[in-house]
């Protein structure tokens, strides 16, 4: 292994493929090896110094003086989303309950798209056990909450708590689950680009 950096009390390498360890236990993301570049960022170091690990990055593209961002991982060095685990290295985690939408949620279908509340495909913050109304207007365009998206899957349909799975029009509750995962995405039975992400928060 070659060593990249050495400077925080754990030993950053990589391997002749370029796929990274931190004091020789693999760096993985859904379940693969981590390759020094990775998503436009390449890996300078590591950070154990606050109660979570931590990859640091910095942009491939940005030029000069470029900020470093700390890239959450669990104890065994595995990155479990990109989304919730990417932050400025030198900012506290940021409260997003600010970000939380209404609980009236107007959706509708414009061109390769859903449009809510004037934004297209927009990140939807909820908190669990709280009420939101789905004010459905989507001719043709058939509404599910998935535990997955970029494509419609029957397997994927999360209907916890929601009756307007499969709605074009209407108004359907969503008392969001105490035992909601952490990230759902809503989408399109016929549109794979018709959709977003759900964050779920506490």
């Amino acid at each position: 292994l070659d060593t990249i950096a050495d400077d925080s009390g754990a030993i950053l390498a990589k391997d002749s493929a370029d796929n990274l360890y931190v004091d020789t236990q693999p760096v993985l993301y859904q379940g693969q090896p981590v390759p020094q570049a990775f998503f436009g960022h390449t890996v300078v170091g590591v950070d154990t110094s606050n109660s979570a690990n931590a990859l640091l990055l910095q942009s491939l593209v940005a030029d000069g003086n470029q900020p470093t961002h700390r890239l959450l991982t669990d104890e065994t060095w595995r990155i479990n989303g990109i989304f919730n685990s990417l932050q400025n290295e030198s900012s506290p985690s940021l409260d997003i309950s600010g970000r939380e939408i209404s609980s009236i949620v107007n959706v509708a279908a414009v061109v390769g798209a859903y449009e809510i509340n004037g934004v297209k495909n927009p990140i939807l913050f909820v908190r669990r056990g709280q009420t939101y109304t789905f004010n459905l207007n989507t001719p043709s365009h058939p509404f599910y909450l998935q535990t997955m998206g970029n494509g419609h899957q029957s397997a994927d349909i999360y209907s916890r708590g929601f009756s307007g799975n499969g709605q074009t029009s209407g108004e359907y509750q969503w008392v969001v689950p105490q035992d909601a995962p952490d990230e759902l995405f809503y989408q399109c039975k016929f549109h794979s680009v018709m959709f977003g992400k759900i964050i779920v928060m506490d």
